[in-house]
């Protein structure tokens, strides 16, 4: 008999911060020929599909984007994206594969965490179907598996390929910078993804009543054990910084607690969730696009000779970024 295992463990929580002196590869990134895209059956029985989403039916091009920080708006904004792919019919039950080998990756590139893939149906415009881990020692590669919903623009592909923004700003600035994700450890008394539902109730005369799901989100919450003044200032919703003062020390401010009717959110960066590896040594990469990076955890700074301090955080799900309407904003990957 085989063996089999849970993988058991917590979970390493990457908190996205922006790296203002990486910018990520754009005109060049834009100008990549290897973008692939072909018809692809998922393993038999694998495919399980439980939201609203259309499946494919029809003739697609197809193309992907760098993610990355606008510093000008705030949010997220994407590179220009290669020329969009020759023509896919899949058949029915198939996605559409999308890759990128590894051997082409830019400079720079390894500092980007994700793609943004975009469909084109027909002659219509395109949209952006969906997000996409990108492993930076790997080969690029998703399953497209989906129309993208209405309610998502259609954006001309010609501006996809350009380096401007949109009149909607939906594209934003389209010079993304880096993100990266600090590893908040160690954690204590475990990570916690409470997977949140917004739900209709129907009361039909002829049935009994019952619940529909119409919105779903993912808020983390985790506790950690330090009291470095960088997680402290994100933990109580201040601002921090360092710099070397002409004496040559090394100096280290934070400020906390303003005083005025104030939201204190940047707009919505990623989160990063490396869960714990199988019996195999396979690891499961997370990413959450749509929740805020401040902390919305009531908390006591609390410090004692008996226990260690330890820090409380709520990461909640909150949609700030019209770049992430319509779209799912948690991604999971592993690659065996």
């Amino acid at each position: 008999m085989a063996y089999k295992s849970n993988a058991v463990g917590v979970p390493v929580v990457g908190v996205g911060k922006p790296d203002l002196t990486a910018a990520l590869p754009t005109s060049t990134f834009g100008a990549l020929t290897t973008v692939t895209a072909a018809a692809k059956t998922p393993v038999a029985g694998s495919f399980v599909k439980n939201d609203g989403c259309k499946l494919l039916s029809g003739t697609y091009t197809v193309s992907i984007s760098l993610i990355g920080y606008d510093n000008a708006n705030t949010g997220y904004t994407v590179t220009p994206c290669p020329a969009f792919s020759s023509a896919v019919t899949p058949t029915s039950g198939q996605g559409i594969l999308v890759r990128l080998p590894q051997a082409d990756f830019l400079t720079g590139m390894a500092e980007a965490f994700a793609c943004a893939v975009w469909v084109q149906k027909g002659s219509a415009n395109a949209q952006l179907a969906r997000f996409a881990y990108l492993n930076p020692q790997h080969d690029f590669s998703c399953l497209v598996m989906y129309e993208p919903l209405a309610t998502v623009p259609f954006i001309d592909p010609v501006l996809l390929q350009a380096t401007t923004a949109n009149t909607s700003t939906y594209l934003g600035s389209r010079a993304p910078y880096a993100i990266t994700f600090p590893s908040y450890t160690p954690t204590t008394g475990g990570v916690k993804l409470s997977h949140k539902t917004t739900k209709v109730n129907f009361k039909p005369d002829d049935t009994v009543d019952y619940d529909r799901v119409t919105a779903r989100a993912t808020t983390l919450k985790f506790s950690v054990m330090s009291n470095q003044p960088a997680i402290v200032a994100n933990a109580i919703g201040g601002n921090t910084w360092q710099y070397v003062d002409t004496d040559s020390t090394t100096v280290t401010e934070v400020e906390s607690d303003l005083y005025a009717v104030s939201i204190n959110d940047a707009g919505n960066l990623p989160i990063s969730v490396i869960y714990p590896a199988d019996n195999q040594g396979n690891v499961t990469y997370g990413l959450h696009f749509g929740n805020l990076t401040s902390n919305c955890a009531d908390f006591d700074e609390d410090y004692m000779k008996t226990e260690p301090f330890k820090m409380d955080f709520d990461l909640s799900n909150a949609s700030l970024d019209s770049f992430l309407d319509g779209l799912h904003t948690g991604v999971r990957f592993t690659k065996v």
